[in-house]
């Protein structure tokens, strides 16, 4: 059903707990992430075609709970070692500039605990599992957001017994044949010359098998699934089919007169979810006193990735 307007006009309140650099970054500087371990996943990617013999398919009468469109998930598992991995991907038929949920779990039935780069939860700094997609055979749409940044090295564990479920969201930004990818970094502890330690990308009994899923992706975005933004003075009005009006998600950064001078960046960097149809400019918090510019976007799982940007 559709929102109230009482409820509509809350102020969706900023969080610029993450800053960046107190001058812009340079374009590579900005990408540098604590994913140290990337070379390993690009080996993985290599060869997970060999082990799809091993992967198998299941049903699920429902999607998940995080996602806006109703229908039969695709899911895909892989097990090895005492370890179980589960993906789950919003269904399609999928298009260009979508915004795809992917839910992954990955459970620890062995006698070994193991430790992974990154952390227990989808967030703005990454996570321990990760999907992401691959191909640019066709059209492609930017988020239109930018929200790489700086995060310091996080590491998690995963004990016997244990199981870590996240909860990713992807934009679709290429259309054609896509492949939607999965893996971790896996760590490991090495003792050098003179007993000195270094932690390092590790093996895991996952390697080779993590799975994929090919995806079609349409250029055209169905009539059905969009969402349009309508800019209103320091707010953006929200307009959404029914069904994702109660499965909204918000990303944004704002770039700021620094209080020490430059430029200043923050922002969620990262999907949250939303309960109104309105958004609101955010301020700059500790780190600014002037907004120069706000990139923004909204979508619900399933459905196109509606942005903007105001310059001040």
């Amino acid at each position: 059903s559709e929102p109230h307007d009482a409820e509509a006009s809350k102020q969706i309140p900023s969080r610029p707990s993450i800053p960046l650099a107190s001058s812009r970054p340079s374009p590579r500087g900005r990408w540098r992430r604590w994913l140290s371990g990337a070379a390993s996943l690009l080996v993985i990617a290599g060869i997970v075609g060999a082990a799809l013999a091993l992967l198998r398919t299941h049903a699920s009468p429902a999607a998940t709970s995080n996602n806006a469109v109703v229908g039969t998930p695709v899911v895909r598992e892989a097990k090895a070692g005492g370890l179980d991995f589960v993906l789950r991907v919003t269904p399609g038929p999928y298009f260009l500039g979508e915004l795809l949920v992917a839910d992954l779990s990955l459970a620890n039935d062995s006698h070994t605990t193991y430790t992974l780069g990154g952390p227990k939860i989808a967030g703005p700094c990454g996570a321990a599992v990760s999907a992401y997609l691959t191909g640019d055979n066709g059209p492609q749409r930017p988020l239109g957001v930018a929200v790489e940044h700086s995060c310091p090295f996080i590491t998690s564990t995963l004990g016997p017994g244990q199981k870590m479920t996240l909860h990713e969201f992807l934009n679709v930004s290429t259309s054609g044949d896509v492949t939607l990818e999965t893996g971790a970094n896996f760590l490991q502890t090495v003792t050098g010359p003179g007993g000195s330690q270094a932690t390092t990308s590790g093996s895991s009994p996952l390697d080779g098998l993590w799975p994929t899923i090919a995806m079609q992706v349409a250029a055209a975005t169905p009539a059905n699934r969009q969402i349009t933004l309508r800019r209103e003075g320091a707010q953006v009005r929200i307009s959404a089919p029914a069904a994702a009006l109660t499965h909204l998600y918000y990303i944004y950064t704002v770039d700021c007169v620094g209080f020490q001078g430059g430029t200043v960046g923050t922002g969620n960097f990262a999907w949250e979810p939303i309960s109104t149809t309105t958004v609101h400019e955010p301020n700059c918090g500790d780190y600014g006193d002037q907004v120069i510019q706000w990139a923004y976007a909204v979508s619900a799982p399933g459905y196109a990735i509606a942005s903007g940007q105001v310059h001040s």
